[in-house]
């Protein structure tokens, strides 16, 4: 007579699929950690987690003159097409800019935030951006 009880076995595959449900989860939530820094008229951006770049450096940006990061540094891209020229899309992308003293960033891809603004004094610790917002470097 065959058993109609589940074996073990089964019931070991349930909380084994959980487990590696939740480790994807947690890993893609870990996303980016850049430090925001500035010295003189140099902006700083050093990527922890998440960049194919270790650090950017640009002039201090103006309204005029908006940046765009991603994961694979500063581009001039407006836009991005699925699969152009092979490229995969970055996981993150947002813009900065410089209005009365405080950079301005927009987010556009991958962010929690859709615009960010803070201020920096040169020479002073890094501020912390990620997917969720920007804070203080002991996060």
């Amino acid at each position: 007579m065959k058993s109609t009880r589940p074996t073990s076995r089964k019931w070991l595959a349930i909380p084994a699929l959980a487990l590696a449900l939740c480790s994807a989860t947690t890993s893609q939530d870990k996303g980016f950690r850049i430090l925001v820094s500035e010295n003189d008229k140099v902006t700083i951006l050093t990527c922890e987690r998440g960049c194919a770049w270790k650090e950017l450096t640009f002039t201090v940006p103006r309204q005029d003159n908006i940046v765009t990061i991603d994961q694979f540094g500063q581009n001039n891209h407006v836009g991005y097409a699925d699969g152009l020229d092979g490229v995969p899309l970055p996981a993150f992308r947002f813009t900065m800019a410089k209005e009365d003293g405080k950079y301005v960033l927009q987010g556009l891809e991958g962010t929690a935030w859709t615009k960010l603004g803070f201020s920096l004094k040169p020479y002073a610790a890094p501020q912390v951006l990620d997917a969720t917002g920007i804070g203080n470097v002991n996060m």
